[in-house]
């Protein structure tokens, strides 16, 4: 197994990945170059696989991947890495859309391994899970849905009113909360002890990479426990937060569509490692 003296945790979406949803061809060759430091790169996304690959590939990793915020974390490369992998009772998340009435979403999705279950078709959604190559039910998702699924999202943009009895109606459940994606529509079901900084922990264990060597970039709700366990934790200048974490060290030196991510990185390992 590699030895690896440090661990670099990115986020995708408004962190590694520019606006058109690509990566700058100095990040790539930066990030490309950090293996051969013994440096980590761990992509930590709330995207599928599937809408991961496509850049993992592109930066050469062989590393360990975190997807749907810390629910599914595996190598693709060691078959001994513990997998890790939660799911949502289907049974619990009808109960929930039946507490506020399927009705009252203007959308819901939700998906398996190879299936996506939605309500009604949504380019946003679609853009940042990929659609591809998965068995697609539109319709009434209550009357579809018969597995327990990696997500659950809710768009009720047309029934703001709704959002605190959702909140409730997911809490109630053991272990469950749910989260709003910013100022946008969109809220997603999250088991309370699954996120980020748990997976990334993990992946330190494994490697026997020390906590004080790990290294997070992000820029949502999503990456606030990503924040607390890393030692240095640097939030986007593009983030969109209302209040800077507490657990945050610093401010990124640029944005996601000027290299800030590898900007940083060269500030930040400029006296230890001068690359």
């Amino acid at each position: 197994m590699k030895k690896y003296d440090y661990l670099v945790a990115l986020d995708m979406d408004g962190t590694l990945l520019q606006d058109d949803k690509t990566i700058s061809k100095n990040t790539i060759e930066y990030l490309k170059n950090l293996e051969s430091q013994n440096i980590m790169v761990v992509i930590a996304s709330g995207r599928p696989f599937r809408a991961i690959e496509k850049y993992y590939n592109l930066l050469n990793l062989h590393t360990p991947v975190i997807c749907y915020n810390g629910a599914l974390v595996f190598d693709k490369y060691d078959d001994n890495f513990p997998l890790t992998r939660y799911m949502f009772s289907h049974y619990v998340v009808k109960e929930i859309i039946n507490d506020i009435k399927q009705d009252n979403f203007d959308n819901i999705m939700l998906e398996t391994d190879t299936d996506i279950y939605i309500k009604n078709p949504d380019s946003d959604l679609g853009e940042f899970f990929y659609y591809d190559n998965m068995v697609m039910h539109v319709g009434d998702v209550l009357k579809e849905l018969n597995k327990d699924t990696y997500t659950c999202i809710f768009n009720t943009a047309s029934h703001p009113e709704i959002k605190e009895k959702l909140v409730k109606a997911s809490f109630k459940h053991d272990r469950i909360g749910l989260r709003f994606w910013g100022s946008s529509p969109y809220s997603e079901l999250y088991y309370l002890c699954v996120n980020k900084g748990t997976a990334i922990e993990r992946i330190c264990k494994y490697y026997n990479i020390k906590q004080e060597n790990t290294i997070c970039f992000g820029d949502a709700e999503n990456d606030y426990e990503m924040f607390r366990f890393c030692n240095t934790s640097v939030i986007m200048k593009n983030h969109t937060l209302k209040e800077i974490p507490e657990d945050v060290n610093l401010i990124s030196l640029d944005d996601n569509n000027n290299d800030g991510v590898i900007k940083t990185l060269k500030y930040l390992f400029k006296k230890e490692l001068k690359i």
